[in-house]
């Protein structure tokens, strides 16, 4: 499951799981950690090629922070 996924996962679990360092940071996320960055396809109908493209949310930098900062 990804994390913080309620419909596969735990997310009680995964928090407890994951330390600490994230707990605070975890206990706020109200959905999965799952994110396109760029997304495109083809319309259906009208055959328009479309491209979408958005940052990650803030706190996947925020856990990616955390994770890449060296324990003591």
């Amino acid at each position: 499951p990804l994390l913080m996924d309620p419909l596969y996962g735990n997310p009680k679990e995964h928090i407890l799981r994951m330390g600490a360092d994230y707990q605070e940071l975890l206990s706020n996320c109200s959905f999965p950690f799952l994110h396109a960055k760029i997304l495109g396809f083809v319309h259906p109908i009208t055959r328009e090629k479309l491209r979408f493209e958005v940052p990650p949310p803030k706190i996947f930098q925020d856990i990616l922070t955390i994770a890449n900062t060296p324990k003591a």
